[in-house]
């Protein structure tokens, strides 16, 4: 530790004996410092500040209605994008420095020079601005603020708009594209209902698969044909029996007086009989045709009918004939009738072969019908997995469609809320002024770096000179230094006249340095009243 001590009191000691050098080499330093911080140009500063107010009325009413852009993205972009080139040039043509430059790269130089020397901050909440400019001229850096002022306020207006009018050419040409898009689905969809109508009303219609309607009309068949079975086997039991049942039976009768009445000859009762049935069959047959036509089953069966009475009623008629023809006919006492069992065989045969007509022709319509199902059936999962993909991508267009449409009214409602909305309101709160006094440059600091500058400069030059110096001031280092024992050392002794010279020489090395600090000091207090500091 002592000998720590021992070399600071040493180091202390060798600066002390080159005083002069720290004092001279301040002097020489301080002196061309001062001056030329002294004669620097004054810089006046303009600034201002602005509020970006971007809570309003309008946006709690119109979410969810209109386009909401992040507003403090936009205001941190306004901030980001003030000092590009071509602000910077336009601030030049707004303030007619770009008149300074008359090259190329006079005005490259110039655009650097101005961007360095503005200065944008954002202090006491996100949304509060200043905007400053430093210039020679106070009037330059006044208008120089004014135009950054007005340039940061239309930038944003401008390039809102601008964003906005973008946004709606993109969405017009993507609505253009998809309403192409959407009738072509339209129409390719349309088509295609058009031409699978069967497969898709029996599905669309009737909620089923062509599967359970195949079963359907094949169990409808089977019954069908069970019942036609049944038909056309009992028309064979009532024919076989027909045949074994007399058409007309001899019956004993007396002898009758037929009365003519005005030259009319009546007709014997078995005709009449039959005659009764015919008209009545044939009003029959006039009321049928008023309602189906005559390819009806129920008209083509009741004209079979009339056609067995008709032909049955000539039978009857031939027969009577023949009766009345033969000798002794009309003094016989037997007489001929029509069997009524024979009659009623024939009718039932008659209905069985109507209902025939009708099982096989229901019977052909059935057999149609499973023909026509098996080939749907075959057809239908292609034909609805070929609909499902025509849905599913007219229902895409139809869906971005509308979105676009609805978007493109929401930025339709946010251009207008950007025109006449004032989404964003800028508040100038402190509009820029001319400068009255210079805000720089900051000589009293610049001074006071000269001063402890040069101060320090000449410490380090003392403490060069004393270490080049190879002057022993103490027995220890001479004794370091030779590594050979010293036997003795021999004092000077100072005479009155030498320890005046000594103080004298110390005063002075006070005086030097005390003088450079009242200098300072002078010229700090001149800084200080002229509002230079």
């Amino acid at each position: 530790m002592n000998e720590i001590y021992n070399q600071l009191l040493g180091y202390v000691e060798a600066l002390w004996r080159k005083r002069w050098y720290i004092a001279l080499i301040s002097w020489i330093l301080c002196v061309p410092g001062w001056i030329g911080v002294v004669g620097l140009a004054d810089r006046y500063e303009s600034s201002a500040r602005i509020y970006v107010d971007t809570d309003n009325l309008l946006s709690p009413l119109l979410r969810g209605i209109s386009v909401e852009g992040n507003i403090g993205q936009q205001v941190d972009i306004m901030q980001r994008t003030l000092l590009s080139r071509p602000n910077i040039e336009k601030l030049m043509r707004m303030t007619d420095l770009d008149l300074l430059a008359k090259t190329q790269a006079e005005k490259d130089d110039l655009y650097k020079d101005i961007a360095k020397r503005v200065q944008i901050s954002q202090n006491q909440g996100k949304n509060l601005f200043s905007v400053s400019f430093v210039d020679p001229s106070p009037e330059i850096a006044q208008r120089v603020a004014q135009s950054l002022l007005s340039i940061f306020v239309e930038s944003n207006v401008g390039a809102s708009r601008t964003d906005i009018d973008k946004a709606r050419q993109f969405l017009d040409v993507q609505i253009a594209r998809y309403e192409k898009q959407l009738q072509a689905a339209e129409t390719k969809l349309a088509d295609f209902k058009k031409a699978h109508l069967d497969v898709l009303s029996r599905g669309v219609s009737n909620g089923g698969s062509f599967q359970q309607s195949l079963e359907q009309a094949r169990a409808m068949r089977a019954e069908i044909k069970g019942q036609l079975d049944d038909a056309t086997s009992r028309h064979d039991s009532l024919q076989q029996q027909l045949k074994t049942v007399p058409q007309f039976l001899s019956v004993d009768q007396t002898p009758q007086f037929i009365i003519q009445n005005q030259g009319e000859k009546p007709l014997p009762p078995q005709l009449q009989s039959i005659k009764q049935r015919i008209d009545d069959q044939q009003k029959a047959i006039d009321m049928m045709a008023t309602r189906f036509t005559e390819q009806h089953p129920d008209i083509v069966a009741a004209r079979r009918q009339l056609a067995s009475m008709q032909q049955q009623y000539t039978e009857t008629e031939k027969h009577l004939r023949d009766t009345a023809d033969a000798p002794g006919g009309a003094k016989s006492a037997k007489a001929t009738i029509s069997n009524s069992v024979y009659e009623q065989i024939q009718l039932k045969m008659v209905d069985y072969e109507s209902t025939i007509t009708s099982l096989q022709r229901h019977l052909a319509e059935v057999d149609e019908q499973v023909k026509r199902f098996e080939e749907l059936s075959a057809n239908a999962p292609s034909v609805e997995a070929e609909l499902a993909t025509l849905n599913r991508d007219y229902g895409v267009f139809r869906k971005n469609y509308e979105e676009l449409i609805a978007r493109r009214e929401a930025a339709k409602l946010a251009d207008a809320v950007e025109t006449t909305g004032d989404k964003i309101q800028f508040r100038i709160i402190d509009p820029p002024q001319i400068p009255s006094t210079p805000s720089g440059p900051p000589r009293l600091f610049l001074m006071s770096g000269v001063l402890f500058g040069s101060l320090a400069v000449g410490l380090v030059v003392a403490f060069l000179m004393a270490q080049l110096d190879d002057t022993y001031f103490s027995i220890a280092g001479l004794r370091d230094s030779v590594a050979l024992p010293v036997l003795g050392s021999v004092s000077r002794i100072l005479t009155p006249g030498d320890r005046r010279v000594r103080t004298f020489r110390t005063l002075g090395f006070v005086a030097s340095i005390f003088a450079l600090l009242m200098t300072y000091g002078a010229l700090a207090v001149m800084l200080i009243r002229q509002g230079m500091s």
